[in-house]
C-alpha cells in the first residue's frame, strides 16, 4: 500500500525539498523582482521630471498667446449602424441626411433628422 502525504516521513522529505531546492529558487526570483521595482521606480521618477519641465516650458509660451479650441457639435444626423438599425425596426428608412418612413402617411420625406 501507498503512504499517505499526511504521513512523517513524507513530510519531511517535502520540507527538505522545500529548504534546499525551492528557497534559493524563490529568492533568486524575490532579488530579481526588487531589482525590477527599484529600476521602474527610478524610470518613473525621472519621467515626472521631464513633464515638470515641459509643463514650465509650455506656460511660459503660453502666456504669450492664447488659442480658442473650436466646439464640437453633437446636434447633427446619427449616422452610425447602430442607429440606422434602430430607426429600422421602428419601420423608419435612412437615406444619408434624409429620413422617410416606409408606411408613412403621405409616403414622402418627413423631416431631417436632427
Amino acid at each position: 500500500m501507498a503512504k499517505s502525504l499526511r504521513s512523517k516521513s513524507k513530510r519531511r522529505f517535502r520540507a527538505i525539498k522545500r529548504q534546499s531546492v525551492f528557497a534559493p529558487v524563490e529568492n533568486a526570483r524575490l532579488d530579481r523582482l526588487v531589482a525590477k521595482g527599484a529600476e521602474d521606480i527610478n524610470t518613473q521618477i525621472i519621467r515626472q521630471q521631464l513633464q515638470k519641465e515641459e509643463t514650465e516650458e509650455t506656460k511660459e509660451t503660453s502666456a504669450g498667446m492664447e488659442v480658442d479650441i473650436p466646439k464640437i457639435s453633437t446636434s447633427g444626423p446619427r449616422n452610425s449602424r447602430h442607429y440606422k438599425r434602430k430607426l429600422k425596426q421602428k419601420g423608419i428608412i435612412v437615406r444619408g441626411k434624409k429620413v422617410i418612413r416606409k408606411n408613412g402617411r403621405d409616403g414622402g420625406l418627413i423631416h431631417y433628422r436632427r
